[in-house]
């Protein structure tokens, strides 16, 4: 083995998740990534969502490489929500962070993460990624956003102190943060649907007592590799975009969560998004259309006051910056 079995006694101080679903061409990349941290006492946890290419086999051959690289399977594909469950479920790490399996991770990430999370003693550390693509036989660079509005190095409360979190942009995708496994094990994905990362992060920053950005790139986001949500909208997609919508609502109304919350922002602009979404693809006519239309018109009233706050923050996170 590539280390000594001696490292997993070790507490564990990151949970790796890695759905894995078909994920062939790209995996060793990931694994590799991940295998090659200078910090090392993590763990590699990687659910196999019942691929019918090699994907097993490779996930095999790193488990018998690297101790610290834990395999789990599904006999029926369930999704990457589900998948992810799984993760959660046998996670024994201090801290979880979700990478995709076609993706990959700076050789530092975890030691500079855990090192500042530490440091800071917050629930949640977000971070920086850069999205590319493969194509033309070259990676085309370009810098993702993460979070814009919020001031890097700076603790936020956003359970306690929720008005100060004033960010016009929020990245709801799941490997741009890792968090204290004691406040992810509260949570789960909505399974067997697309889109189930939004709802579930957007439920996480409201109920975590702290959280810091810091401006290091740990994650390459590799895009373009024939992803349904990368690619052409079908029904199911733009249903389970919807279900989103109800998931946000319910949250809210059990929460009780003010208008004046940035979740409860989020979510009128989301519905204001999926309209749209709708509008250009009429044909599709998903079967959860009136969920759309009655929260559309519930929020409608609200939606011009978002956007006049959005632009407010906007204007006044770039003139105080």
């Amino acid at each position: 083995m590539a280390l000594a079995d001696s490292c997993i006694s070790l507490k564990l101080k990151i949970s790796i998740i890695v759905p894995v679903y078909n994920s062939e061409k790209y995996l060793k990349d990931c694994l590799d990534s991940c295998i090659s941290q200078t910090l090392s006492d993590i763990e590699i946890i990687c659910v196999d969502d019942c691929s019918t290419d090699n994907s097993l086999e490779i996930l095999e051959e790193y488990k018998t490489k690297d101790s610290r690289v834990k395999v789990f399977y599904h006999e029926t594909n369930k999704k990457q929500g589900a998948a992810r469950n799984t993760g959660i479920k046998n996670a024994a790490g201090e801290y979880i962070w979700f990478i995709d399996s076609d993706d990959f991770i700076d050789k530092n990430a975890c030691q500079l993460l855990y090192d500042t999370i530490k440091k800071h003693n917050v629930d949640l550390l977000s971070f920086c990624g850069i999205s590319f693509s493969d194509a033309d036989n070259g990676s085309q660079l370009f810098n993702g956003a993460f979070f814009q509005g919020l001031q890097f190095n700076k603790v936020f409360c956003p359970r306690k102190d929720w008005k100060r979190m004033s960010f016009y942009n929020i990245c709801a995708v799941p490997w741009i943060y890792i968090t204290r496994a004691e406040v992810v094990k509260n949570f789960r994905f909505r399974e067997g649907v697309y889109r189930q990362d939004t709802d579930f992060a957007l439920k996480l920053f409201s109920s975590i007592d702290s959280m810091i950005c810091i401006p290091f790139t740990a994650y390459y986001r590799r895009w373009g590799t024939g992803s349904i949500t990368q690619g052409e909208i079908n029904k199911k997609l733009l249903e389970d975009s919807i279900s989103v919508i109800v998931s946000l609502h319910d949250f809210v109304a059990k929460n009780k969560i003010s208008q004046k919350h940035f979740l409860y922002r989020f979510m009128v602009e989301y519905i204001r998004n999926v309209k749209v979404l709708y509008e250009s693809n009429k044909d599709l006519q998903p079967d959860n259309l009136k969920d759309l239309e009655r929260f559309d018109k519930k929020y409608s009233a609200w939606k011009i006051t978002i956007m006049f706050r959005k632009i407010k923050d906007i204007v006044k996170n770039r003139v105080f910056r």
